[in-house]
């Protein structure tokens, strides 16, 4: 997995617990390593990488998920929500479509 995440910040600390749980539910068969801050390149070089299994998961910004499926830059729009709160409400109600839509294109969620 890669990620532009700092190493040893709050993101890249969520996904090392993440990958600690995925090995101890799959009792080892999966382990995750973690390319943090940006080792393997920009948001657009991982997705590319990922599209050629060269890593097999990343942990992308909102920018980086639209280059898995540019419907995502709608949450992105300059000055069209006012507040963190609009914005969940939002992304809440378009997350359901836009996974589908990302999926639609050979991703997981």
């Amino acid at each position: 997995m890669a990620t532009l995440a700092p190493t040893g910040s709050p993101w890249h600390k969520v996904l090392e617990k993440m990958g600690a749980r995925w090995q101890e539910i799959s009792a080892g068969r999966v382990k995750i390593t973690i390319f943090a801050g940006g080792t393997l390149g920009d948001e657009p070089d991982l997705v590319n990488k990922m599209r050629v299994n060269q890593i097999q998961a990343v942990a992308l910004s909102g920018a980086g998920m639209s280059e898995l499926e540019p419907g995502v830059a709608s949450l992105q729009i300059p000055l069209m929500l006012e507040s963190y709160e609009e914005l969940d409400y939002v992304r809440d109600r378009m997350a359901p479509r836009l996974e589908k839509m990302i999926e639609a294109r050979g991703y997981w969620c």
